[in-house]
């Protein structure tokens, strides 16, 4: 959000603005190139849907097959996402 606010970028306020956010990260539009490769949105889209279902349901319910690759995968997508935005930044 930081970002978009930086550039004087339109950000959604509706109930639906985390995903409307996320889809605008990955987006490249007159202003800007896109803040995050467009390879690695299905990867994050998974930590979107988890934060979205973790927030509306109890820990009892968490499917922990699906969580484990979000676990595993937490580190190598951290890091993507470091030097995607440090990219932008650089190049904006």
């Amino acid at each position: 959000m930081l970002i978009f606010k930086s550039i004087k970028e339109n950000i959604p306020n509706d109930l639906h603005w985390h995903k409307k956010l996320f889809d605008k990260a990955f987006e490249t539009n007159e202003k800007r190139t896109a803040i995050i490769n467009n390879r690695y949105k299905e990867q994050f889209a998974e930590y979107l849907s988890f934060r979205h279902y973790f927030r509306h349901s109890y820990g009892y319910e968490i499917d922990w097959n699906r969580l484990k690759p979000l676990i595993n995968g937490v580190e190598e997508s951290w890091k993507a996402l470091k030097e995607d935005i440090y990219t932008f930044i650089k190049n904006n």
